[in-house]
């Protein structure tokens, strides 16, 4: 057993903007994209803000994803650890965050985060989860992920993912009196945010470029089911 850690390839956050009432807020198509900054004080959580006439509200959601080719598909366990450095009102779902499927980065094909990854219809998946509800604390801290991102991250190659706030955005639910503000912040240099875990050492995916997984029957004209080992490894 060997232990991983890679950074995400990208790495960003989308503010959606203010907007009455919650299901016209959590539905919204596109967001602000923010990528590349050192902080961003708004990077998973929800808010209702009181002002003239009726309640406002603003959800932010957090992008990434992983190379994981290198390691799959032998992974065994899985984490994502984030840098944070603030969270508005800890202790009162502030911090309550899950990881869900995202479909961002063009499917994970680009490091440019779109505005309307934001879309809950499209740039990710609320249906499938990726951890279990986690609290935003510390820094740096980990989601530890689920079988689900595991099997995902062995058979894409990569992990793909965005972590929400749990309590309402996850769940769907109005967080009602205005001035909640429910927030917490990460650091969105790529580098600073990875996936890490444990995978099975052993025979490389690739042997003189060639998958060993698929692709090599035999070695020297012996079958490979029946080598144990090769070069004492």
């Amino acid at each position: 057993m060997a232990t991983f850690t890679q950074a995400t390839s990208g790495f960003g956050v989308i503010l959606g903007q203010v907007n009455t009432g919650w299901t016209n807020c959590r539905n919204l198509s596109t967001g602000t994209v923010s990528q590349g900054i050192f902080n961003n004080f708004s990077s998973c959580g929800v808010g209702v803000f009181s002002g003239r006439g009726a309640p406002t509200n603003r959800i932010c959601r957090t992008f990434g994803w992983a190379d994981l080719s290198a390691y799959a598909p032998n992974i065994t366990s899985l984490s994502f650890d984030l840098q944070s450095h603030y969270v508005s009102n800890a202790g009162i779902n502030a911090v309550d965050c899950i990881v869900c499927e995202s479909f961002a980065y063009s499917n994970a094909g680009s490091t440019t985060l779109a505005n309307t990854d934001f879309n809950i219809s499209g740039g990710w998946n609320v249906n499938k989860t990726y951890s279990s509800s986690t609290s935003w604390v510390g820094s740096p801290f980990s989601i530890v992920g689920n079988t689900t991102s595991i099997t995902d991250a062995n058979s894409q190659g990569y992990i793909n993912f965005v972590v929400i706030n749990n309590t309402y955005d996850y769940f769907n639910i109005d967080p009602g009196a205005p001035n909640v503000n429910l927030f917490g912040g990460v650091n969105l240099t790529p580098a600073n945010n990875d996936v890490s875990g444990n995978y099975n050492a052993g025979y490389p995916n690739y042997l003189n470029g060639i998958s060993v997984l698929v692709t090599v029957d035999n070695i020297n004209d012996v079958g490979t089911s029946t080598i144990d080992n090769i070069n004492d490894v």
